[in-house]
This record gives C-alpha cells, structure tokens and sequence, in this order.
C-alpha cells in the first residue's frame, strides 16, 4: 500500500511538473521599444506556446493626449495612428496560453508630436530699409525647440552661396525672433534675406522640421 501511494504521489507531482512547465513555455512579445518621426508606427509581437488570437491595447499615453487608433489589434502585427501628443505611449499585447492562463509584454513607443499648424510665419516685404528691423513671427508646436538661421537671398541666387552679410538676427530660439540690418542706409547688399526656422523634438532629437519666410526690406 506505502509503494502504491508513493507511485501515485510521483505520478502526481510529475503529472504538475509537466503541466507547469507547458504553461511557463507560452510567452508573448511586444518587440523592442522605439522612438519614431511622425504619428504612426507598426508594432510587431511575436508568441509562443498560445492558443487563439492577441490582443493589443494602450497602457498610458502622455498627458493631454487623445487615444491613439490601434487598427488590426487582434494580430501580431498592428498598426498605430494617432500618436499626435508628443512622448511615451505604452502598449500592451495579451494571448491566451495553450495550457491556460494568459501571457502579457509590453512596449513603449515614444512619439515627437505632430507639426499640425507648424509655420516660420508669413514673408514680410513691405518694412523700409531705413527702418530695418522686421519681427517674425512663427507657430511652434508642442514639443519642439525653435532655431532660426538666416542668409541673404540675392547672394544665393546669384552665387549659389549662404551669406549673412549686413544682417543680424536676436532671440533665435523664440517664435519671434528680430532680424536687423546692421547698415540701414549705405547697403552692401541687397537687404533680401531667406529666415529658415527648423523645430526640433524634445521627445527624438532625430526629428526635425523647416520651414521658410522671406524678409525683403524696401
């Protein structure tokens, strides 16, 4: 009787052996973690040891931010819309295991924010060259940084060369920076100047945008 019951006990605790390491061999994966340019992504998970299909759903967004569109979230591989906000978005993929319970992973996918109304501002042309001094005026989205830079028009065109001859530009990292001509009368060159206006992500430094004003003084 003691051999019989001590046969069952380690048939028992084999049998629990077995079924705990089929349930430790489900496993899912939410892919590596990635910053992007842009407002959309694919995420792509991988699974092993399940039964039926994943699903994917958002964990946290950046505050203020409107839920991202997850369009074919009952695969491996969906794609995101949507990531408008600029900073983290975590997902989360879940899969049923084969032999029960359920595996879950997650990724986090870290967004710059979208350029909606991004602008260096309109041409200005109509200030004197006596006057000089011309106020630019650009619209910066959330999450970036400004940075202006400037070179004369009439040199380019003529040389094919970026010079910012009899020119100055103050408060180049605002949305309205100054751009002034150091000779206001006795020109060394035509006062025609290109403002280049590039924003940057403070989110993915590698994102960056430009955009272009004309400041023609007459």
């Amino acid at each position: 009787m003691i051999k019989i019951r001590k046969h069952i006990l380690i048939f028992l605790l084999t049998l629990l052996a077995n079924v705990f390491a089929y349930s430790q061999s489900c496993t899912v994966n939410a892919g590596g973690n990635k910053a992007i340019c842009g407002t959309t992504t694919a995420l792509s998970g991988s699974s092993s040891g399940t039964t039926g299909s994943p699903t994917w759903s958002l964990v946290s967004k950046p505050s203020g931010a409107t839920d991202p569109i997850i369009t074919n979230g009952n695969t491996l591989a969906p794609s995101i819309s949507g990531l408008n906000s600029s900073g983290n978005y975590v997902f989360r993929i879940s899969q049923t295991c084969s032999g029960g319970g359920t595996a879950t992973s997650d990724v986090t996918i870290t967004a710059p924010g979208a350029i909606t109304g991004f602008t260096a501002g309109a041409d200005i042309t109509t200030i004197p060259a006596t006057t000089g001094v011309a106020t630019l005026g650009a619209t910066i989205p959330a999450g970036y940084t400004a940075s202006w830079t400037y070179y004369n028009l009439y040199y380019f065109q003529r040389f094919g060369a970026k010079v910012t001859t009899n020119a100055t530009i103050t408060n180049a990292t605002t949305a309205t920076p100054t751009l002034t001509l150091t000779k206001k009368s006795d020109h060394d060159i035509d006062p025609s100047y290109v403002a280049v206006l590039r924003i940057t992500s403070t989110a993915n430094p590698t994102c960056f945008y430009e955009d272009e004003a004309i400041v023609r003084f007459i």
